[in-house]
C-alpha cells in the first residue's frame, strides 16, 4: 500500500486556493477541498511516479480546478505531495516557485 503525505506548504497552498474561491462564491472552497483530497486519493495510490516530470517534480492536473498537484517519491517508495499551483500562472513563476520549493 502507497502512502501519501501532504506536506503542511500542500495544504497552504490548498487553503489559499480555497480562500479564494471562497471570496467568489461562499462554499466553493470547501467543494475545491473535497475535490482535490478525491483526485489525490485517487491519482496517487497507483499512479505515482508515473506521470510527468516538471522541475524535478511528478506533476498531474486536476480534473474540475486548473491545478497541478507536484509530487516526489521517497527512498520508501511513499508519495509526498509538495505543492498544489494554479496552473494559470505564467510559466517562469510557476518554474521558480518549484525550483525554490526543490531547495527546501
Amino acid at each position: 500500500m502507497t502512502i501519501v503525505q501532504l506536506i503542511e506548504r500542500a495544504l497552504e497552498d490548498m487553503a489559499a486556493i480555497a480562500d479564494f474561491y471562497d471570496l467568489i462564491e461562499w462554499g466553493v472552497g470547501q467543494y475545491f477541498f473535497e475535490q482535490m483530497n478525491a483526485e489525490i486519493s485517487r491519482m496517487l495510490p497507483g499512479f505515482a511516479g508515473t506521470h510527468r516530470v516538471r522541475d524535478g517534480f511528478f506533476y498531474f492536473n486536476t480534473r474540475r480546478f486548473p491545478m497541478g498537484v507536484y509530487h516526489l517519491i521517497d527512498k520508501d517508495r511513499s508519495v509526498i505531495v509538495d505543492a498544489v499551483l494554479d496552473q494559470r500562472r505564467r510559466p517562469i513563476s510557476l518554474a521558480s516557485e518549484l525550483r525554490n520549493r526543490r531547495k527546501t
